[in-house]
């Protein structure tokens, strides 16, 4: 199941020459990502690099990829939510008397 939701971060301040430098730095890295994978039949990038040449530019690509490493992380983490429901349900399956597997079939068979 995917999330029915979209995280779009913010942040408040002045970004300090720490910051920045780690900013253009995860910025850098999807850049590098972003250009392996190539070409459209044009010759455009089919993932065009982000902008950072701005601070408004280095806020905007940054927080659009923390967005999205948010996102992944809350989709693994409904994945991991989901195999742990399935297998304690299957745990108190296997520990089920044959007469709490039927009642359980009935149910299902409605």
């Amino acid at each position: 199941m995917a999330t029915a939701i979209v995280f779009a971060l913010t942040f408040s301040g002045t970004l300090n020459e720490a910051d920045i430098h780690a900013a253009t730095y995860v910025i850098e890295q999807a850049n590098i990502r972003r250009a392996a994978a190539g070409l459209d039949e044009e010759g455009n990038p089919i993932l065009p690099p982000l902008p950072y040449a701005t601070g408004a530019e280095l806020k905007a690509s940054y927080l659009g990829l923390l967005s999205d490493i948010i996102g992944r992380r809350h989709d693994a983490s409904i994945r991991q939510a989901a195999e742990a429901s399935h297998a304690s349900r299957l745990e108190k399956w296997k520990n089920a008397t044959d007469a709490q597997r039927a009642a359980i079939d009935a149910i299902l068979d409605q």
